[in-house]
């Protein structure tokens, strides 16, 4: 097929019949793309109509068709002909950025999803020039081309939460790292300080927010397989913008709240909580504490309705981690006050309910760390513990800590959510960083702070005990059995203490 003004018009007539309600119109003009199809320059007959058609319905229509064509042909499969040929894959490459970036949004999207499509396919190999390319544009400072470059690049990136572990995968990460993760943390810097500049604008924060939840998703994506030595370098920046925008008061976009909302959305989804865990522990790790201090009881009451109405195993491992380093960062009695401030005695049933039984669970060495320093600040830095009715919940807590320690993680999974997946828990070490990474040091979040996890107890168990002498042995001595209490006293043993 020629590129030529007659088969443009000829093009456009039947696309227009594609979209004629009857059947008898309908059928024959789609039956009549079909059989062209397989013609040099029929894909760029319709990359030109889109971009030249004076008729927007058809430009819409052309966008649409031409994706389609690219989901059913760009693939080449082994042993079969290759449905499009090199001259029209090189041009289409060519040209569909430029393209895609300069067309209204709705032909954008469209021509966003071919990309993604071809990239699936060509990139990087076939494609080195695309990111190249797509960055560049955002120089351009037209946010609708910007959130063009980032929705594609959204498209091609998510997968990387999805694919298999591989070093071909990690090589592909590493080279999309390398051209891209600079110039997205200069994109995300700018566009939270046009927030500033536009903080009285409602149509701007609307279009400068679609582009900072498009960047989230970035951020996501290329932090998903493990934590880049770029970003670890750059977290504080991205870890106190992340902090502005969930802190973010703007009476402009109440109808639209910024990251709180987006963090609301992804607790309440069984197959993303894990992500607002990961955003919630970076928080709390990175922030001062009084710069959370009026958002603490709503994200907690956020937990809880999620624990009341749709608790599966992973959330309540997710759950232990976050309230363990809450802790930790903020205090055993900051923990027990929020707690029983939405409600009299939650402490005690998060005790009964959900930290005794369930702490078996927690998997990863970090992770465990983290519950094992949280629950003895629980129990030797909280005076509610001693002196209220909370007191006989302490020495079935110290027995789960031991039970931490000694006995065989639960891995049991209720037969109702074998269909979701475990693995992506908000940890702090990943199965993919052991197996690329293996000489590379895990973060631990507690490292600092203590080093062994037993020793710690046991020292914090003595210092509890010269406090109080002769009710901690009493209370371990009564109430412990008699397999954990022999652990507890080799703790004791190589920390050289006693329980006065």
């Amino acid at each position: 097929m020629e590129l030529s003004d007659a088969n443009l018009q000829t093009l456009t007539e039947y696309l227009k019949k594609t979209l004629d309600p009857d059947p008898a119109i309908r059928r024959p003009a789609e039956k009549f793309l079909e059989s062209v199809e397989g013609n040099q320059n029929y894909p760029l007959l319709l990359l030109t109509l889109l971009e030249k058609s004076q008729d927007n319905v058809i430009k819409v229509c052309a966008s649409v068709t031409f994706k389609n064509y690219i989901k059913r042909n760009w693939r080449i499969v082994e042993d079969e002909p290759n449905k499009i040929c090199e001259a029209d894959r090189v041009a289409i490459k060519a040209n569909i950025v430029h393209l895609m970036l300069s067309s209204p949004e709705q032909i954008q999207k469209q021509l966003s999803d071919a990309i993604s499509i071809i990239g699936r396919e060509d990139f990087p190999q076939k494609w080195p020039d695309l990111l190249t390319e797509m960055v560049n544009r955002f120089q351009s400072g037209d946010f609708h081309v910007i959130n063009g470059v980032l929705r594609t690049a959204h498209s091609l990136f998510k997968r990387y939460r999805h694919e298999f572990k591989s070093n071909e995968l990690w090589t592909e990460i590493k080279l999309v790292l390398d051209a891209f993760a600079l110039p997205l943390t200069n994109l995300f810097k700018a566009t939270i300080e046009l927030c500033s500049t536009h903080a009285n604008d409602a149509s701007a924060l609307r279009i400068l927010f679609s582009s900072l939840i498009l960047i989230s998703k970035l951020f996501y994506s290329l932090n998903f397989q493990d934590l880049p030595e770029f970003f670890e370098d750059n977290m504080e920046t991205w870890m106190n913008n992340f902090h502005t925008l969930l802190t973010l008061d703007n009476k402009l976009l109440q109808t639209d709240p910024g990251l709180l909302g987006v963090f609301q959305k992804l607790i309440a989804s069984k197959a993303n909580d894990h992500q607002g865990f990961y955003l919630l522990n970076s928080i709390i790790e990175h922030m001062p504490p009084e710069s959370v201090d009026q958002y603490r009881k709503q994200i907690f009451i956020l937990l809880f309705q999620r624990l009341q109405n749709s608790k599966t195993t992973k959330f309540i491992k997710s759950f232990l981690v976050f309230i363990n380093l809450y802790c930790i960062k903020y205090g055993a009695l900051a923990l027990q006050e929020i707690f029983d401030g939405i409600q009299p005695k939650m402490f005690g049933m998060v005790l009964e309910k959900i930290i005794i039984p369930e702490i078996q669970k927690v998997s990863g060495n970090v992770e465990k760390k983290i519950c094992a320093v949280g629950i003895t600040k629980l129990l030797t830095e909280c005076p509610p513990m001693m002196d209220t009715e909370y007191t006989k919940l302490w020495t079935p807590l110290l027995q789960s800590l031991i039970g931490l320690f000694e006995l065989p993680e639960d891995d049991t999974i209720p037969d109702e959510e074998h269909f979701i997946d475990i693995e992506d828990t908000p940890g702090y070490q990943t199965a993919f960083s052991q197996l690329a990474f293996a000489g590379k040091k895990e973060h631990d979040p507690v490292g600092q702070m203590v080093n062994n996890p037993k020793i710690h107890l046991a020292q914090s168990l003595h210092k509890l005990s010269t406090a109080c002498p002769g009710r901690v042995p009493s209370m371990v001595s009564t109430s412990l059995n008699a397999e954990a209490l022999q652990y507890l006293q080799g703790y004791l043993q190589a920390a050289s203490v006693t329980l006065l």
